[in-house]
């Protein structure tokens, strides 16, 4: 009973979910709705959506790790299978055996940037990490600091390391290197108890101006 009860929300999440994709997106004027407004429209009931699946989930401990039920779940508005499904576009592969869709890295972005609306700190991290290497999107230092600082906000550590690395080469070289705003990054990570940090604040010292600088950076390295 509970598993049909489950079957049935998902499927009316679904449904009205596509009738407001659908439809959502033309005014009444008859003409289109720009993207960040229909994106701003959906944001509600996907939210309503995700909080329905994931009661579903705690009740039921988890969804089944197939793609239909992962996408279903995505569909109805939750975040951690939306950034599953992503996953699998980025990496063309995961935790379904039974996706065959293969690499898509707009299809990465799409659900990726969907998680991220419903502030899945992850999927923040990924956007970095896509905008920073050019995955489907050209290349920008800007957009990947954007996404690693949100990470950064909701406690990611390795969203912090990301964003010091950013300031730190600057790989884009659409905005300008900084390594002392890479260093506060890297000693914010390491003060959380970020191990791999460490090693990040001491190359960075070592580099730096300054004799103290460089006996600093023998302790973080050591």
């Amino acid at each position: 009973m509970k598993r049909i009860f489950r079957l049935f929300v998902l499927l009316f999440a679904v449904i009205v979910s596509s009738a407001i994709v659908c439809f959502g997106a033309v005014g009444q004027s008859g003409n289109l709705k720009s993207e960040a407004t229909v994106q701003n429209e959906l944001l509600v009931p996907m939210q309503i959506a995700a909080t329905t699946a994931e009661t579903i989930e705690s009740n039921q401990d988890t969804f089944e790790y197939t793609w239909p039920s992962v996408m279903a779940a995505a569909e109805a508005g939750n975040p951690k299978a939306m950034y599953l499904v992503a996953n699998h576009y980025c990496w063309g592969e995961g935790v379904c055996d039974d996706f065959r869709g293969g690499k898509n890295y707009k299809k990465a972005l799409e659900w990726y940037r969907r998680a991220a609306a419903l502030n899945h700190t992850e999927a923040m991290r990924k956007l970095g990490d896509m905008y920073s290497a050019g995955k489907g999107v050209i290349g920008s230092d800007r957009e990947a600091r954007k996404w690693y600082e949100m990470a950064s906000k909701n406690g990611d550590t390795d969203a912090m390391i990301a964003l010091g690395d950013s300031y730190k080469y600057a790989r884009n070289k659409d905005v300008a290197e900084d390594r002392n705003k890479a260093l506060e990054w890297y000693l914010e990570a390491a003060r959380r108890g970020e191990k791999k940090a460490n090693f990040s604040v001491g190359l960075t010292l070592l580099y730096m101006s300054g004799d103290g600088n460089k006996e600093e950076s023998y302790i973080w390295l050591a």
